[in-house]
């Protein structure tokens, strides 16, 4: 039997019931958060309570004391997946949304939180073959660091990253500039300097990527955050996306080929993946 986290009472997936008026499915009105239990902890667990604490204040909605501690909270994800009987490398999506009714202009701010936990299945370290999208672009705005209100431009371009066969697909923002992947921010290195597009493109604020930038700064690696063109993408040496999970290189954009090790993808492995 599956079990939930719902405003942090342990209940059966198949006992949950959430009312058809409620604001998470009449309009989207909350975010999420995925996070990675590994090792016997959640990995980058502050980062992800940092973002979901901002995103909340973009979205006027007050969270429920448990999200406000990180020992709390990850007492509450450890009963969960204990739980659930799981082992070994774990999903975790945390799920808030506005409490009530109300139309486009809620009667109330208080959140409520679903919390779910699934095994993560371990893919490729490899990305075979990417592409740039064609039919949907990122927009910069208030809340387009986090994840949730967006969700609508992921789920297009998943369909056409489907049909046109690829294993990753990669959004330029409204002006031409590289963004992000699917899932997964991006990051490309040439010439021992790391480049990542800022968030200004539309990217989600990831919270690997927060950590990546705070690698480079201590072990004195070069990066640059900006609005690069795709082909400055294309003069890269290696490519890589990141996302909770971990990081993943891309061996080709188009017809355009990458090498697919190098020492900083190792050094990132040493220090963040494999801790």
């Amino acid at each position: 039997m599956k079990y939930v986290l719902y405003n942090f009472e342990l209940k059966k997936e198949t006992a949950l019931q959430i009312p058809i008026c409620s604001r998470a499915f009449q309009y989207n009105d909350g975010a999420f958060e995925t996070m990675l239990f590994s090792n016997g902890k959640v990995r980058f667990l502050d980062s992800h309570l940092n973002r979901l604490d901002k995103a909340a204040k973009v979205l006027h909605l007050e969270l429920p004391d448990e999200l406000s501690d990180l020992e709390t909270l990850g007492l509450w994800l450890e009963k969960l997946i204990w739980k659930n009987q799981l082992k070994g490398s774990i999903r975790l999506k945390l799920k808030f949304w506005r409490s009530g009714k109300g139309l486009y202009t809620p009667e109330q701010n208080a959140a409520e939180v679903l919390i779910t936990a699934e095994p993560q299945h371990e893919n490729s370290n490899i990305i075979q073959t990417a592409g740039f999208a064609e039919t949907v672009c990122t927009h910069y705005s208030s809340y387009s660091f986090f994840k949730g209100p967006n969700s609508t431009q992921y789920v297009l371009s998943g369909i056409e990253k489907k049909q046109r066969n690829l294993d990753e697909i990669i959004l330029l923002s409204a002006e031409g500039f590289v963004s992000e992947c699917l899932a997964a921010n991006i990051f490309w290195i040439r010439n021992g300097m790391v480049f990542t597009p800022k968030t200004t493109t539309g990217c989600i604020a990831g919270v690997m990527r927060e950590n990546l930038l705070r690698l480079f700064q201590s072990e004195n690696i070069a990066f640059q955050e900006g609005a690069f063109l795709p082909e400055a993408l294309l003069k890269a040496e290696v490519v890589f996306t990141s996302n909770a999970a971990g990081i993943r290189t891309i061996e080709s954009i188009s017809e355009t080929k990458f090498a697919v090790e190098h020492p900083i993808i190792m050094l990132i492995r040493e220090k963040l993946i494999n801790t």
